[in-house]
């Protein structure tokens, strides 16, 4: 009897552990589940139509087109460059460009040549201004001034250089002064300087006569450089004058 006791126990614990499985078994696979995260959907956004502006405008923040705000140019002081012949004259102009309102207000500047090519003939200072051609051995000077302000281009100086020598002399400006015309207190202009050049080829040969590569003269009669051996041409040219004399004085006489 004790055997069948134990058996139905036993049955009985058997079937309560199926049942407590049966109960817990769908919660722990619902635990256990994975759930798959969703893909985003990108959504693609219009980039904006730009806005188009007549010349002059750029467009606005607001949409709209505005006015262009010009980038200004750097104020610049330069002077020419100018080729000649020796023993020619010829004229440089310095000159301020570029000058923005309230304008050149005073101005000094100094010019250097080379001495061994070049020398002043002459200085003209524009605009009211003084001009000294013998400054120093090698250097002109021009200053003036203007209450009312240059703006824009404006020629400061006109110097006349003579060519003494072949080859090409620089000019170099240097500003000692150049201020605006704020009135009461100039202030100080900071220009670009172009230097100058003149430059000095050999003159040209007395009459008319041509030259050679080297700048050679070349003989009036023949256009050609010295050295080439004209008495043997005309030599030549004398021997086929006779050879050419001969040979019809000889056809002559057969004919007869």
């Amino acid at each position: 009897m004790f055997s069948r006791l134990g058996l139905l126990i036993a049955a009985a614990t058997v079937i309560a552990l199926v049942a407590t499985v049966a109960v817990r078994l769908p919660q722990a696979t619902d635990a256990w589940a994975i759930t798959a995260t969703p893909t985003p959907v990108v959504t693609n956004t219009p980039s904006p139509t730009p806005t188009l502006c007549p010349a002059g405008k750029v467009p606005g923040g607001g949409g709209g087109c505005g006015t262009a705000t010009p980038t200004p140019l750097p104020a610049l002081l330069s002077a020419d460059l100018i080729w000649m012949n020796v023993g020619e004259q010829g004229v440089v102009q310095v000159q301020a460009s570029y000058i923005d309102p309230p304008g050149l207000g005073a101005w000094s500047i100094d010019v250097s040549y080379d001495a061994t090519r070049v020398s002043v003939a002459a200085c003209v200072a524009e605009q009211g201004g003084v001009c000294n051609p013998a400054f120093g051995p090698n250097t002109v000077r021009f200053t003036g001034s203007s209450n009312s302000g240059l703006v824009g281009a404006t020629k400061l100086a006109a110097i006349t250089f003579s060519c003494d020598a072949k080859g090409a002399g620089p000019l170099t400006l240097n500003v000692n002064v150049l201020v605006d015309a704020t009135p009461g207190d100039p202030q100080p202009i900071d220009a670009i300087v172009g230097d100058g050049q003149v430059s000095c080829a050999s003159p040209p040969p007395v009459g008319g006569v041509a030259v050679d590569r080297e700048l050679r003269p070349l003989a009036l009669e023949t256009n050609q450089a010295d050295g080439v051996p004209w008495a043997a041409v005309a030599g030549m040219a004398a021997a086929v004058s006779l050879i050419a004399a001969g040979g019809a004085a000889w056809y002559a006489r057969r004919a007869d």
